[in-house]
């Protein structure tokens, strides 16, 4: 009878170091028993060929046994969530932040800065800014496709008079000391047609007040849609001079109404 469970062991595996304390088979059956449980609660590490799914799975089991593997910064202290937001890609300063191609990076100088001061990654900002510059374009676009329709139904309406309604606008804002935004608009040809009508009724109301906003300038000629009504207020008028050839201003109110008539087809008098 053997004196040790050993000596039914192959050779080579007498005298390993790995069963110098186990004493008997009993001990070996449970150090075996350990080991089972302890390759169960391991945690193997993908290899370099592994697909992207064994790599999730990796980084969830290991949250999951290990949670306080990694450290959450502290969301008060700015040094840790400093260290966290270059880790995760901030640069340096928001002169770091590279911006699409096309972007005229001094127009998001302040958004860079706030980017910054929220922890934006250069990828965040990049993608951010690119989405905000279509915006913004898009949004510029349809602001200049109605500025330009505007105008041009107000050159419509107003007629041969439309620069002489822009005139009264001018001497409108000189005249109320206009803010210098309202007056750089005017000077570049940016006023949209809603304002030009709003300011040029405000000098029609204050001209009636007394007010002279170089009136005198502005009123020899009427808008096609004047001129259709004080061409129909004479031709209503059937005991007036049109209607009789006899009167002494018989010719000059017909040659008024030709006149007026010519202006409303042809945009104004």
């Amino acid at each position: 009878m053997p004196d040790t469970w050993r000596d039914n062991l192959p050779e080579e595996l007498k005298g390993h170091k790995g069963l110098a304390d186990v004493k008997d088979v009993n001990g070996l059956a449970q150090q075996f028993l350990d080991g089972q449980q302890m390759i169960g609660n391991s945690i193997r590490v993908p290899g370099e060929d592994a697909g992207e799914d064994a790599w999730k799975a990796f980084h969830s089991k290991l949250s999951t046994k290990v949670p306080g593997l990694i450290p959450t910064p502290d969301k008060d202290n700015e040094e840790q969530m400093g260290a966290l937001y270059k880790t995760l890609g901030r640069p340096e300063d928001a002169t770091g932040y590279e911006h699409p191609e096309g972007v005229d990076a001094t127009k998001f100088a302040e958004f860079a800065q706030l980017a910054h001061g929220l922890g934006l990654s250069g990828t965040q900002y990049n993608k951010m800014v690119g989405q905000l510059a279509e915006f913004t374009k898009v949004q510029e676009e349809a602001a200049s496709d109605k500025f330009v329709l505007g105008i041009r139904e107000l050159k419509q309406e107003w007629g041969i008079v439309y620069e002489d309604n822009v005139q009264l606008v001018d001497a409108v804002m000189k005249g109320t000391e206009a803010p210098a935004y309202l007056k750089e608009l005017a000077a570049n040809g940016k006023m949209p047609a809603e304002a030009l009508k709003w300011l040029h009724n405000i000098g029609k109301q204050l001209g009636t007040e007394g007010i002279n906003f170089n009136k005198d300038e502005f009123s020899s000629r009427v808008a096609p849609a004047e001129a259709r009504a004080r061409s129909a207020e004479i031709m209503n008028d059937t005991a007036g001079p049109y209607w009789n050839a006899a009167h002494p201003q018989h010719k000059e109110y017909v040659n008024r109404v030709v006149e007026l008539n010519r202006a409303a087809a042809a945009g104004g008098l």
